[in-house]
């Protein structure tokens, strides 16, 4: 239930009803919308909250303007947790025509919805400065190497990641990250640098995750899925290492399996040799254990690709694959 419950975007007429059956006789909400198959601009104010956030969102991205007006056609007849859930959907496509409304909420009844639309002021005013500040974050990262490298016309593999962060503590870093790189766009970001996002991520050092997070977030807030499992592509692709933490992190961003063509080259590159070998290689017990590679990996991969994912576990014991391997023959055998 809660799993089902969270995704509010993929419920259909047979979750909705699932949700309503379990339901507490308190939770009002998870009985609305079960007269309709879909959720329209007719009839979404009958659906639970969840639903009608998403529903404002997908407008939003299509036209923002829109998604605020329905917003704005309910705020006065709705209850603060409607209304702030609502006023969450703003972020997607946020700009500053949203800007009169969200001044009107600092007189609403509720400090919840005070509080929600003073952050999205904030940022508001963050994206006024982008300009400046994604130059900054841009100069981040150096050309080295050869004349044509610097020009533009090298590999993509001399582009370098220095974040100017020499004499501060560990606490003025993070910060330091966040305020370059919180709500930055890849597209924009590898277009200031002069490289592909492939290359930009590639520059990213193990260390610099954090960072690879923030930007996963900014694509994340704005439903871009695709950008999400494009910088998951293009870290697990790169590097010579793959370790349990970064991958749980990476895959717990994504709403769906990577690409058939991308999957493909994650299960060919060195990082996941290394790890099926290293598994394959050790001696005790303990150290044959999946940390979460394989089975994370494996939530990973798009149907078509599960053969060749089951094909990699091969030189493993059946012990250390086996949970891997079932979610994959999992998947094989459900209805394309």
């Amino acid at each position: 239930m809660p799993h089902i419950k969270a995704n509010a975007e993929d419920q259909g007429l047979a979750e909705r009803a699932y949700l309503a059956l379990i339901a507490s006789d308190a939770d009002d909400d998870a009985t609305k919308g079960l007269f309709f198959e879909r959720i329209t601009i007719e009839n979404w104010t009958t659906f639970p909250k969840a639903q009608r956030r998403a529903f404002v969102a997908e407008q939003r991205r299509n036209n923002p303007a829109d998604g605020r007006a329905l917003i704005e056609s309910v705020w006065k007849s709705e209850p603060a947790p409607v209304r702030a859930a609502l006023l969450d959907a703003l972020m997607v496509g946020l700009g500053p025509d949203d800007q009169p409304f969200l001044e009107s909420l600092s007189a609403d009844r509720a400090d919840s919805i005070k509080q929600i639309a003073a952050q999205l002021l904030t940022r508001i005013a963050e994206r006024a400065q982008r300009g400046t500040r994604l130059t900054e974050a841009a100069q981040c990262f150096q050309r080295a190497g050869s004349f044509l490298a610097k020009i533009g016309l090298g590999s993509a593999s001399t582009v370098t990641f220095k974040l100017p962060a020499d004499g501060l503590k560990w606490q003025e870093a993070e910060a330091l990250r966040e305020r370059l790189f919180g709500g930055l766009q890849l597209t924009a970001l590898a277009r200031a640098v002069g490289v592909s996002p492939e290359a930009l991520i590639a520059a990213l050092p193990p260390s610099e995750h954090r960072v690879l997070m923030l930007l996963m977030d900014a694509a994340a807030a704005e439903g871009d899925d695709d950008t999400v499992l494009r910088i998951i592509g293009a870290r697990l692709c790169g590097g010579d290492a793959l370790h349990g933490y970064a991958l749980m992190s990476l895959a717990a961003k994504a709403r769906q399996p990577l690409a058939a063509q991308v999957a493909e080259r994650v299960l060919a590159s060195p990082a996941w040799q290394k790890a099926i070998q290293d598994l394959a290689d050790a001696t005790t017990p303990a150290a044959q254990k999946d940390d979460g590679r394989l089975v994370l990996m494996a939530a990973l991969m798009p149907r078509a690709t599960m053969p060749a994912f089951i094909a990699t576990l091969t030189p493993l014991s059946p012990a250390t694959a086996r949970a891997a391997k079932d979610f994959a023959d999992l998947v094989l055998a459900l209805p394309t």
